[in-house]
């Protein structure tokens, strides 16, 4: 092999781009951490829990407000009939679906696996109470508590609630703040100086 002089006429091999000499790994490039993957996007999460908290809101303070109505309910025709004791349950419902939801609203805008649940169970709770106060409401002339329209919209909003806190992309969000770290930096690798050539004369 020929070996260009240098300046005092000693030779020296010729560094080759990814040669390695005397059993030398090839130095890899340093000092930069590898790009962190993408975060998922958060917009079904984000819009579940607004949905939950004005969910929670609606029912706890629809769910008291009936509440304290009912107590004051003298008609007997409710009471004969069975209807008194299922619109309490209407609204003890829909003060437990509101209970469910305060904290489950928190806890899921806080990126928590168990706000999630409470989120469900909240939406699973008020879409019962739903279905009993539109029932109710077709086969009672006095029921007085709502109407055909606020009942169906009461049956959706859950629902749609329901649909979002369950989506792959909620799941992920939700994950992807319990997985993350800092990011690490690396230092710059140090390797032991190279031997002189055996050819080299000081």
């Amino acid at each position: 092999m020929n070996y260009p002089n240098g300046p005092y006429g000693q030779g020296f091999p010729v560094q080759q781009p990814g040669n390695q000499q005397w059993g030398y790994p090839q130095q890899q490039p340093y000092g930069y951490p590898p790009a962190p993957p993408a975060a998922p996007n958060g917009a079904t999460g984000i819009i579940a829990g607004v949905l939950a908290g004005l969910g929670a809101l609606v029912n706890v303070v629809g769910g008291i407000f009936m509440a304290i109505g009912l107590t004051a309910v003298s008609d007997s025709s409710l009471g004969e009939s069975g209807f008194w004791g299922g619109l309490m349950a209407v609204a003890l419902l829909n003060v437990t679906a509101g209970v469910l939801l305060v904290p489950g609203t928190v806890m899921l805008l806080l990126r928590k696996m168990i706000g999630r649940w409470l989120v469900v169970a909240g939406c699973a709770v008020s879409i019962v109470s739903s279905l009993m106060s539109l029932g109710m409401f077709s086969t009672m002339s006095a029921y007085t508590y709502g109407s055909s329209g606020t009942n169906a919209v009461s049956v959706i909003f859950p629902i749609a609630t329901l649909i979002l806190v369950l989506l792959p992309s909620t799941t992920a969000w939700i994950r992807a703040k319990r997985t993350s770290a800092p990011p690490q930096h690396y230092p710059p690798q140090h390797y032991p100086p190279q031997p002189p050539h055996p050819g080299y004369r000081a």
